[in-house]
């Protein structure tokens, strides 16, 4: 996998990320935001918080509009559910060509002009909008840790203001005792089913999680909690907001 450098960014090895625990409801907030300009010609908003826009945008070979550059408002983290070749084009005319395969992250900060194209097959991604609202202090417990760093969970990406994970749940192993403090967003690659438990070890009925499903977190869970898989291998790419600054 290739990305063409951006100075903000720190990539690690790969690119992929599973499930939120069951209580990390998916949101649709259309009331929060209001979201930014579509991140490409025909791209459909799927959820909405106050700190994030998460759109679906299917490219189609021969579109004429996705041919025009256009600055983006905003940070904005792609990942890749269709493969296809794409064709980068910046202003002035210069171009990239590449294949982006299943899984592949971009990320592109606000301010950058781009028209991203389809080349010979349909494309497909889900766009993670980086709104600019400031971060809540959400409390923390005393001696329970946040939701990243974990088992299964590889970082792909650091800017100033997130960090994007790639985790797997396998057979076995259960993630440990964890709060959520800060807003997150995930996307599945894989679905599967999953169980959390409560910290006095009570579960909690499984749940599933399909290709394609999107998260939202954009206010504190109620309770620590311990979660584990329960049927294949569910895989997701989390955008981390980081803790704001006292």
């Amino acid at each position: 996998m290739t990305a063409e450098p951006q100075p903000r960014a720190r990539y690690g090895p790969g690119v992929a990320l599973v499930l939120l625990a069951g209580i990390l409801l998916p949101v649709s907030a259309p009331g929060q935001g209001p979201a930014g300009a579509p991140p490409d010609p025909g791209a459909t908003l799927l959820r909405e918080s106050d700190f994030v826009a998460i759109w679906d945008v299917t490219r189609t070979p021969g579109a004429a509009a996705a041919a025009v550059p256009r600055t983006l408002a905003a940070d904005e983290v792609s990942v890749t559910l269709a493969a296809g070749a794409v064709r980068i084009t910046r202003p002035g005319g210069a171009t990239t060509l590449a294949h982006e395969p299943f899984g592949f992250v971009r990320f592109e900060p606000a301010g950058s002009a781009r028209a991203v194209e389809a080349v010979g097959e349909t494309s497909r991604a889900v766009v993670f909008q980086l709104k600019p609202a400031p971060l809540p202090r959400w409390p923390r417990l005393a001696d329970v840790p946040g939701q990243f760093p974990r088992v299964g969970a590889t970082l792909l990406l650091e800017t100033d203001r997130i960090r994007v994970w790639d985790q797997t749940w396998t057979p076995d192993v259960r993630i440990a005792l964890h709060m959520h403090y800060v807003p997150t967003a995930a996307v599945f690659l894989e679905g599967g089913r999953l169980q959390t438990f409560e910290a006095d070890g009570r579960a909690n009925p499984p749940f599933g999680r399909r290709r394609g499903d999107v998260l939202a977190l954009a206010a504190p869970l109620a309770a620590p909690h311990e979660e584990e898989q329960v049927e294949g291998r569910p895989r997701a790419v989390w955008v981390e907001f980081k803790e704001s600054a006292p």
